[in-house]
């Protein structure tokens, strides 16, 4: 999986998170509030860039540990962690 260069900023840290959504949205309406780009919008995986939950819980996602990161695929994660994680991976 690629990344996109929206996605290199926010892993980079170069946005802080309510920064980056604003961003988002911004970028993703345009000038005028078009709610079918919204649902669109709002169909899209959103980067997790701490640890929610766990040992980790508030860790950025680049410092856990990869073994760990490995691990979460195996078990039920929600469609936005699994998505963090995957790209954290590498894959």
């Amino acid at each position: 999986m690629e990344l996109t260069d929206y996605e290199k900023d926010i892993m980079s840290g170069k946005f802080g998170e309510g920064q980056a959504e604003a961003l988002r949205f911004q970028v993703a309406l345009g000038d005028a509030f078009n709610a079918e780009k919204m649902v669109e919008i709002s169909k899209s995986p959103v980067l997790i860039r701490r640890m929610p939950f766990g040992k980790h819980k508030g860790q950025k996602m680049d410092k856990v540990p990869r073994d760990y990161l490995e691990w979460l695929l195996t078990t039920d994660l929600d469609e936005d962690l699994e998505y963090s994680v995957k790209l954290y991976l590498g894959f």
